[in-house]
């Protein structure tokens, strides 16, 4: 035990000593050690140099922030403070030839004492949102043979990774098909495969229909046929004679349904409606197509709004996972680094080993994210109405900062705009009015008779055989008292021909007024209208606090986010340079490594920060949007730029 400690005093000793010692060696080359080191690091010929890289988004010049995508927004400059970090991606450069680890301490101490490159230092001081490609080393920095037993290093990756680099590697579950897919092109998929956008628009068809018919009340309805009647046995007369009749009738034309002396029971031409209801049907089912038309307007936009804040989780999905493969790297290299000391007797197992569990644990983190990807996919498939076992992937869209609506403007005018413009406060104004006519209706429904009408023309006629009860009873079909049979027969009976057919009119025009149920009807039919019209009224109150809930929501999240994007921006700035400075006191020895996996955790978790932070203010203004009552579709054009239009040949024509 005594031995031990020994050993440990020894090796404390040992690392205090160099690091006086690298300080002197520092002072007197005239720079810091960090810019030494810095320098150094720069000029390295490791095999596991990373060199971070811009990839520039397709059709656009290397630096420059994509303009295509969700909608043309306020993206902050990249070289500004208040701005926000572009997408980025890393390339791994290749490694330099003939480079080997330095085997002693003097080759560190020489290190730190190299001159600082005032070019290099002040781009590195540089935050910007997509940096140019650097140059390879060769070019930029010419190789010095006393660095060629320099110790490795690492350079920290300060770009945000794009939703297409962590779609580079397939994830777990695959997908044998996928497809790339803009949010613009999503927002019209779902105009027209979304089932429940769908039913809305046959709500209004429905509405419409009703209202046609409510405009054609006092429109006669149009019957045509005919009937055949045919009578054997008593039959009293109009008189109060029984007689034995054998009759047959037969009708045929507009209408149906007529015996002898009688009107047609069934008009050709036939109204029968409340006056009451033909004035104020119409009205109703005007503002019942306008209800439905605002409901129909106010789904589709809640569909785009899941459409949209669903395409940004897919992304949220695919850049999160860009990162957690990035801060792997990271991970990698803290390791590395421990591995390395605990064998070389500076540092202890133990910490080399969490170093690994820790990289075990973000790499399960990473099928976590992968599992993310599959569920967002499917999730934007469903609005689609897509097969979900299409990977659905946003591609080449650029993760930006969007911004629809004008800060500037008050949060009291945006709720008026709301109030002026949502359709759902529309819908509810028109269910109001609707209601309003609904009592007025009933209230003036006694007042106004109901009209019947019955036009019928058609060919009738018949004959009948009959006999009188007994003498001295006058026969209206004779004109005598008693029966003059003018064909003898068995029994003294008449028997006349079939009666000549010919054409007959008829007109029938009634209008009687109603008190139904002695008018207690008519008052409980008023009461249960003006309930419903209080609960129209109520309803629209309750759909106009939802809505300024959700302005009042959107607009100070929005506000919020905003402000958090260039605070996590900073963040993931000062983290990066805390885990880089870590690096280079831990490849100096001042350090062990394991100290230095805080920081990498501390980078992880503010990448990801700054990541909720962007998707987070994308989400507020699509929702501050369509609270407003506008669909997204207004503002989100194509993400990626029109083909261009194909070469035009020459005609043999135009040659000539």
């Amino acid at each position: 035990m005594q031995a031990r400690d020994e050993k440990m005093s020894d090796r404390r000793r040992y690392g205090a000593w160099m690091a006086i010692g690298g300080l002197l060696l520092a002072l007197i080359s005239g720079s810091l050690g960090c810019q030494a080191t810095d320098e150094y690091l720069r000029n390295r010929t490791s095999k596991d140099t990373l060199v971070p890289q811009t990839i520039a988004p397709p059709h656009q010049p290397a630096g420059q922030a994509s303009k295509d995508g969700i909608v043309a927004a306020a993206a902050e400059s990249a070289a500004d403070d208040s701005g926000i970090l572009q997408i980025g991606a890393t390339q791994i450069s290749p490694p330099a030839e003939g480079g080997a680890p330095p085997s002693s301490v003097a080759a560190l101490l020489k290190a730190a004492s190299m001159p600082v490159d005032k070019r290099i230092e002040n781009t590195e001081k540089k935050w910007t949102a997509a940096q140019p490609p650097r140059p390879q080393r060769s070019q930029e920095i010419p190789e010095k043979s006393q660095d060629a037993a320099a110790p490795d290093a690492y350079r920290v990756d300060h770009t945000l990774p794009s939703p297409e680099a962590g779609m580079a590697i397939p994830t777990i579950p695959s997908s044998d098909t996928v497809r790339p897919l803009s949010l613009a092109a999503a927002l019209a998929q779902a105009g027209m495969e979304n089932p429940v956008i769908n039913i809305a628009r046959q709500a209004v068809v429905s509405a419409q229909g009703l209202q046609l018919q409510a405009r054609v009340l006092l429109l006669p309805s149009v019957n045509v046929g005919a009937n055949y009647d045919n009578h054997t046995g008593p039959l009293q007369a109009s008189f109060g004679a029984i007689r034995k009749v054998d009759r047959q009738a037969i009708y045929y034309g507009l209408g149906a349904n007529t015996v002898v002396a009688e009107s047609v029971k069934i008009p050709g031409l036939f109204i029968n409606t409340p006056l009451t209801d033909a004035i104020f049907e119409p009205r109703v089912a005007r503002f019942l197509v306008a209800n439905r038309s605002f409901l129909a307007t106010a789904t589709r936009n809640d569909i785009f709004l899941e459409v949209s804040t669903t395409y940004l989780a897919l992304m949220n999905a695919e850049t999160r996972l860009a990162i957690i493969r990035q801060s792997e790297r990271d991970f990698e290299e803290v390791a590395r680094l421990t591995a390395s000391f605990a064998n070389r007797g500076k540092g202890r197992y133990g910490d080399a080993e969490r170093a690994a569990a820790d990289l075990q644990a973000l790499r399960y983190e990473e099928q976590q994210a992968q599992q993310d990807v599959a569920v967002a996919s499917a999730d934007l498939a469903q609005l689609l109405n897509l097969d979900p076992s299409i990977r659905l992937v946003t591609g080449d869209v650029p993760l930006q900062v969007v911004q629809f609506v004008d800060p500037q403007i008050p949060l009291p005018k945006l709720l008026e705009i709301a109030e002026q413009n949502h359709p759902a406060i529309l819908a509810a104004s028109a269910a109001v009015r609707g209601s309003q006519v609904r009592v007025r209706q009933e209230t003036t429904r006694p007042l106004l008779p109901i009209l019947w009408m019955g036009f019928s023309t058609g060919d009738f006629g018949g004959g009948a055989v009959a006999t009188t009860n007994g003498t001295g009873v006058f026969n209206p079909h004779t004109g005598n008292e008693n029966l003059v049979p003018s064909i003898t027969a068995a029994g003294g009976k008449t028997t006349p021909p079939f009666g000549k057919i010919s054409g007959r009119i008829d007109v029938d025009v009634l209008a009687y007024w109603q008190l139904q149920n002695m008018g207690f009807g008519n008052l409980a039919h008023i009461r249960e209208r003006r309930a419903q019209r209080n609960q129209a009224e109520a309803n629209r109150l309750r759909v106009l606090n939802e809505v300024r809930e959700q302005v009042s929501v959107a607009y100070n999240t929005s506000a919020e986010q905003f402000r958090a994007i260039a605070l996590q921006r900073r963040r993931v700035q000062e983290a990066t340079d805390g885990f880089q400075r870590d690096l280079i006191t831990a490849f100096r020895g001042v350090v062990l490594p394991i100290e230095v996996l805080d920081n990498a955790k501390r980078l992880r978790a503010a990448r990801e920060a700054l990541l909720e932070a962007v998707i987070g203010f994308d989400r507020a203004q699509f929702q501050l949007f369509v609270a407003l009552g506008q669909p997204p579709t207004l503002v989100v054009e194509d993400d990626k730029p029109a083909p261009p239009p194909p070469p035009r040949t020459e005609q043999p024509s135009e040659k000539k």
